[in-house]
């Protein structure tokens, strides 16, 4: 049998503990990606948001892609400036945002306002 010692073991734990630290970090890399990507929104999510956007009738007042009114602020990049959340605060109760907005809040779900927020943010 042979015999290790206090020194070898060392060595060999710090490069396990390297080799499982590198792993982790990938590992770790994967997972703020997905995480990323479900605080703005799965693609499932984003078509059902655009689906909303488009049954409520957004573009009639909203410019989303060069397409729809002018009567309220343009769409096309508002992920580029408000997150998820901010964006469905707004489509809740717009006049918390801007006392003058003269968008009616909507009376969607909670869980239908998730989705049309993610779809508006995912547009940068």
């Amino acid at each position: 049998m042979e015999r290790w010692n206090w020194g070898t073991l060392t060595v060999l734990g710090l490069a396990v503990a390297v080799g499982l630290s590198a792993g982790t970090g990938a590992s770790g890399a994967a997972k703020k990606k997905t995480a990323a990507k479900k605080a703005s929104g799965s693609a499932a999510l984003i078509a059902t948001g655009k689906k909303y956007v488009v049954a409520d009738g957004c573009g009639g007042c909203h410019k989303i892609g060069g397409k729809g009114g002018t009567t309220g602020p343009d769409l096309s990049h508002e992920g580029a400036k408000s997150t998820s959340a901010e964006i469905a605060a707004k489509i809740k109760d717009p006049k918390a945002h801007n006392p003058n907005s003269i968008m009616p809040a909507s009376k969607r779900s909670a869980k239908d306002i998730t989705a049309m927020a993610a779809y508006l943010a995912s547009l940068k």
